[in-house]
């Protein structure tokens, strides 16, 4: 689940709190927001009973590693995969993709995960070609690190994305606007067929 950069973030951390389970983690991507900010936000997730294991902060490499979170999500405008690993050997770390070349760069330089989309259209990329179901297949199939698929991803896609070999999904407004946050969550389980 990734924020959407809008809310407060004690708002976002009210919204999260009932979701907790092993394989969900939180993504904090707020460009616009201060060290501080960021970090009061963490506090505040914290306070509701997520842990810190659960917490990918965008970016912010150090941010990630003051908190003992679960890790850095890396773009193509971050310290590259190899001089934060160079430096923060503990930090499991992902990177945001958008092409195969890209994908296999991030593997090679030692990234845990990376990050693929956008899959379908949605309103956060006005305008863009969504890169689709089939793309995702051939990156998933081109490198052997853990790909998540995103972008305008609803509970009835998830079948489709598992089965192009993504490992997980990431969203932000399929659960951020849902009115029921923890029923939409089991759509997407159980979509996932997990």
């Amino acid at each position: 689940m990734i924020s959407n950069g809008k809310w407060p973030m004690n708002q976002f951390a009210d919204k999260i709190a009932p979701l907790h389970g092993e394989d969900v983690f939180f993504h904090i991507r707020e460009k616009r927001r201060s060290a501080e900010e960021i970090s009061q936000g963490i506090i505040e997730m914290r306070k509701r009973g997520t842990a810190s294991e659960q917490i990918v902060v965008n970016d912010r490499v150090d941010i990630a590693h003051c908190f003992g979170t679960g890790g850095a999500q890396l773009t193509n405008q971050s310290l590259s995969v190899r001089d934060v690993l160079q430096y923060f050997p503990s930090l499991r770390i992902g990177k945001s993709v958008h092409s195969i070349k890209e994908a296999q760069q991030a593997e090679g330089e030692g990234a845990d995960y990376v990050m693929f989309g956008h899959i379908y259209p949605t309103s956060s990329k006005p305008g863009k070609e969504p890169r689709g179901l089939r793309l995702l297949q051939e990156l998933t199939d081109s490198v052997t690190l853990p790909v998540i698929a995103v972008g305008g991803i609803k509970p009835e896609h998830a079948p489709d994305i598992q089965e192009a070999g993504a490992a997980g999904i990431a969203v932000v407004s399929g659960l951020l606007d849902a009115d029921d946050a923890v029923k939409q969550y089991e759509w997407y389980r159980k979509g996932w067929g997990s």
